[in-house]
């Protein structure tokens, strides 16, 4: 049994808590919600349907899951997502200073569920958890490949069990734009007809934002400008740099017509209610990337744009790309909203008027002739007073780039280095998921255990030690305690916690089952296939569609060994 997170302090003891039928959750009327919740987890898990009480009648009752909201929450240090966990013979304790922490409680006891004798027992312990960043965050990038929203909202159901509270959607790129628009709805055209696109409706968002809040996760959205922008500039040409000769950038917006920010107005203006977060993403990444051709800016050729410099005193071009971040910014503060960035375009290391409640969105400095790089780092930001949310590339980035034994030792506050003053200052960390024309495949055999690992390491800044342990715990964990002890080896069996990229690779063929002998791995990925197939047709484990994805990783490894 191993939770995932790794809580803080957990003790084990010799008892064990047995679930029966008549097992009753007790709880206070108002927080109702999060009792549901265990309550169908524990029917999926066990097929009992416990009771839900408000009232103890007997108060010799035994054999009762007790959920309780308490302050103060003693010797836990983040009271706002900390929780507490005590289990005995006759009483299972979930105790947390909001209903966040509650939720988490309810995560974490799904992963203390054990069968042992074909009975549903939870060892007798004492947990006290919390997590160390508040911003526990997943990116999806549902511009360059549209993602329906039921899988979306596979993502929450993972995102909630590894403790994940932010899912940040990339809904514009140069792709498409996916968010239904009734003020612009030429934005929303399917113009390249060269993969699936879409547009969320209203009604989708909607649901999805309900859904992810009772799953305690808030959506951020980004709209991606001034770069970026080869849809929204196809679609509305007006928004085009002016230059009399040269070619006319169609990868940034003109930052000095006034018909860019009444554009840029009219669409966050519907679309930042959607929302209930308090942070509006808009990009601004990659504006000025010289070593790809047609992806860069015409605004030192706009004789808009020079215009606009000369009216409001801007001595170079940098300085108009902070003037288009100041007026976005207002636009936002206009709708309730405070703005998030990526960071590669500001030139930190120079005097910038970038304001300090700008939430900065680190991936990395500037690749040569992709923006500024001298004087550049992390660490600067910090110190020039922002708040940062780190999502260091290539460490956080699932595609082609996140290496297993990098993340297992990776934190926030780690990569790039933090000066020890300022590691409050570094929110947490985003795992980024970006999109290209290659689909699902890839993220529905890495998603369930790359999250189960990076949530860890956005929980705990302490690295994980007991590898072998985590990942003997992981299927478990990701399809439910029904799961067949066969497959607690299933990631030795696949040979990494994240499997490679390779599309015609489903597999780690070099570390699986290291040790064993080609006859002996031929076996145990017969047998590991065979369990699978039980599972999916039974059907009670959690997460089926990522199970049939590690059943094509297995078939595809025996067939090597043929």
């Amino acid at each position: 049994m191993t939770i995932i997170p790794r809580p803080k302090h957990i003790k084990i003891l010799p008892g064990k808590f047995c679930l029966q039928k008549d097992t009753e959750i007790f709880v206070e009327k108002k927080y109702i919600q999060e009792t549901f919740f265990l309550q169908e987890k524990l029917k999926k898990i066990t097929g009992f349907n416990l009771k839900i009480i408000s009232k103890v009648q007997d108060n010799s009752k035994k054999n009762i899951i007790f959920l309780k909201i308490q302050k103060p929450l003693p010797q836990v240090l983040k009271k706002e997502e900390g929780y507490i966990i005590k289990a005995t013979q006759n009483l299972v304790s979930l105790i947390a200073g909001t209903d966040k922490g509650l939720f988490y409680a309810c995560q974490s006891l799904i992963d203390l569920i054990e069968k042992e004798n074909n009975k549903w027992i939870i060892p007798e312990c004492e947990i006290r958890d919390w997590p160390d960043f508040p911003w526990r965050g997943f990116m999806i990038d549902s511009a360059r490949q549209f993602i329906p929203v039921e899988i979306i909202k596979r993502y929450i159901d993972i995102m909630a069990h590894n403790k994940l509270n932010i899912l940040h959607i990339h809904f514009s790129d140069s792709q498409s734009f996916t968010i239904e628009s009734k003020k612009y709805p030429s934005l929303n055209k399917d113009t390249h007809k060269d993969r699936e696109r879409g547009a969320y409706s209203r009604k989708d968002i909607k649901e999805l934002t309900l859904y992810a809040g009772k799953h305690k996760i808030e959506i951020i959205p980004e709209i991606d400008l001034p770069g970026h922008a080869t849809h929204i500039l196809e679609q509305i040409p007006e928004l085009r740099c002016n230059v009399k000769e040269g070619k006319v950038s169609e990868w940034v917006v003109c930052a000095g017509a006034e018909k860019t920010y009444e554009f840029i107005d009219k669409l966050f203006g519907e679309i930042a209610h959607l929302f209930p977060s308090k942070y509006f993403h808009i990009g601004t990444d990659e504006i000025e990337m010289k070593d790809i051709p047609g992806e860069t800016t015409s605004w030192q050729k706009c004789y808009v744009c020079k215009d606009r410099m000369k009216k409001e005193k801007l001595t170079r071009f940098r300085e108009l790309f902070y003037y288009f971040v100041n007026r976005t910014k207002k636009i936002l503060k206009k709708y309730g909203k405070q703005t998030m960035m990526w960071n590669d375009t500001i030139d930190i290391g120079k005097p910038h008027n970038i304001p300090k409640d700008t939430l900065i969105h680190f991936w990395r400095i500037a690749k040569k002739n992709r923006g500024p790089r001298k004087g550049c780092s992390l660490s600067k930001f910090l110190k020039d007073g922002f708040k940062v949310v780190n999502s260091f590339y290539p460490e956080t980035y699932i595609r082609k780039y996140v290496k297993e034994e990098r993340l297992l030792s990776w934190h926030p506050g780690k990569r790039p280095p933090v000066p020890v003053k300022f590691r409050n200052s570094v929110l947490g960390g985003e795992m980024c998921a970006w999109g290209d024309d290659r689909g699902y495949e890839f993220y529905e055999r890495v998603i369930p255990s790359t999250l189960a690992l990076f949530g860890d390491r956005v929980w705990n800044r302490e690295k994980v030690e007991y590898v072998e342990q985590f990942r003997t715990a992981l299927p478990k964990h990701i399809f439910g305690p029904q799961l067949q002890d066969e497959l607690d080896n299933l990631f030795e069996v696949l040979g990494a916690i994240i499997p490679p990229l390779k599309i015609e690779v489903r597999a780690n063929i070099e570390g699986s089952l290291k040790g064993k002998t080609k006859k002996e791995k031929k076996k145990i990925y017969q047998s590991t296939e065979k369990t699978i197939r039980k599972e999916l047709q039974e059907k009670k484990v959690f997460n089926l569609p990522y199970l049939k994805e590690y059943l094509k990783s297995v078939c595809w490894l025996r067939e090597q060994r043929d």
